[in-house]
C-alpha cells in the first residue's frame, strides 16, 4: 500500500506498525483484509 495523500501521512505513521490488522475499503464496502508485515518508507517525508 502507498499513501499517496500528503495530508494522510501523520496519521498512517501514528497508526500503522508491524502486526497492524485492518481492512482495505473502497466506498464503504471492504474489499481485503491485510495485516502489516513491514514499513518502509513510511517514517520518510519523501513520497
Amino acid at each position: 500500500m502507498y499513501v499517496l495523500s500528503a495530508e494522510l501521512r501523520p496519521e498512517h505513521k501514528r497508526r500503522i506498525h508491524v502486526g497492524t490488522k485492518g481492512f482495505f475499503v473502497e466506498g464503504a464496502r471492504r474489499t481485503a483484509s491485510c495485516e502489516v508485515t513491514e514499513v518502509l518508507g513510511l517514517r520518510n517525508d519523501e513520497i
